[in-house]
């Protein structure tokens, strides 16, 4: 992971590698042609702040709630 990768909100994944991100020149550079034709492919990571985890947690309330309303 290179310094600007740490700080980039443009980072990708790579389907090839174990949980590795890169920013768009590390993946680059770290790819050979012969690995991007074959399983290494890059997919936009994005980071999951705070908030959007505290959104997702009350939809899962909510959804867990609703659902046991309609059970009863």
């Amino acid at each position: 992971m290179c310094s600007r990768t740490v700080k980039e909100s443009n980072l990708y994944k790579c389907t090839g590698c174990i949980g590795d991100l890169y920013c768009p020149s590390c993946f680059e550079s770290s790819h050979d042609e012969n690995e991007m034709i074959n399983n290494h492919k890059a997919v936009h990571f994005i980071k999951e702040d705070k908030l959007s985890s505290a959104k997702m947690n009350l939809i899962r309330k909510l959804l867990t709630s609703d659902s046991r309303k309609n059970n009863h």
